[in-house]
């Protein structure tokens, strides 16, 4: 059980391009246990078998997203690869990156011995860009127990970042103990990108503690969501 100041993990992410076989673009090469699937699309729960065979490709920004997938899983590089200052974190504190080990939470996969996770009372970080296009998805695993209060909240966002570092957001979805999809435990949130063209994309997370007051924070995101013309039934 996690303690109450570690109530949300993210263990990884990935991104599966359109046309591609998603057992091809595997995270870990062997995985035993099912997990939950949260589809900010039709927000419905999907129970799936994670797939055992294939080996994940190793992280390159420079590939392209009509062959390859991309996957994460904060092993290596986060300081490198991940930023609290720029867009919608500047000026937020940063995720933590910890250690399975000493956290009290239970690792997803035994390959899995870092996460990160949020101060005690908010943050956000974004990650590195990478290639993305229309029917792309992106898949986080996060994890928060039944210690987290009914008003905490993590917002998983992914955004388009053109040549001038200016970015947009493509989707967004909110996941929360409040809402009827929340499980405790390791759940996977799937977003599918509907785009125009292809883009360099990012993703961001962003966590929102009860004991915090979130006024001005939460009525940024709301202006987020209207100015994209996305809505969350759940939100």
């Amino acid at each position: 059980m996690a303690s109450k100041d570690s109530s949300l993990a993210v263990d990884s992410f990935r991104y599966i391009p359109p046309n591609m076989d998603e057992e091809e673009c595997v995270i870990y090469d062997e995985i035993t246990t099912t997990s939950t699937t949260i589809d900010a699309t039709k927000t419905t729960i999907d129970i799936t078998q994670k797939p055992t065979d294939t080996t994940p490709t190793k992280i390159d920004i420079t590939l392209t997203p009509t062959k390859d997938c991309i996957i994460y899983d904060f092993e290596n590089d986060f300081d490198d690869l991940f930023t609290s200052n720029s867009g919608l974190c500047t000026n937020q504190p940063s995720f933590i990156l910890k250690y399975f080990d000493t956290a009290g939470i239970t690792s997803p996969h035994p390959s899995s011995t870092r996460f990160i996770s949020p101060p005690v009372s908010n943050g956000c970080v974004s990650s590195f860009s990478f290639p993305i296009e229309n029917n792309g998805i992106v898949e986080v695993n996060v994890y928060m127990d039944e210690n987290s209060h009914q008003s905490d909240f993590i917002i998983v966002l992914i955004q388009s970042i053109d040549e001038n570092g200016i970015e947009s957001t493509i989707t967004n979805l909110m996941y929360s103990p409040s809402q009827s999809t929340f499980v405790a435990g390791w759940t996977t949130l799937r977003l599918e990108l509907l785009m125009l063209a292809p883009a360099q994309g990012l993703v961001r997370y962003s966590y929102v503690k009860h004991d915090l007051l979130v006024e001005l924070h939460s009525r940024s995101f709301e202006l987020l969501f209207k100015r994209n013309y996305y809505y969350n039934d759940d939100f």
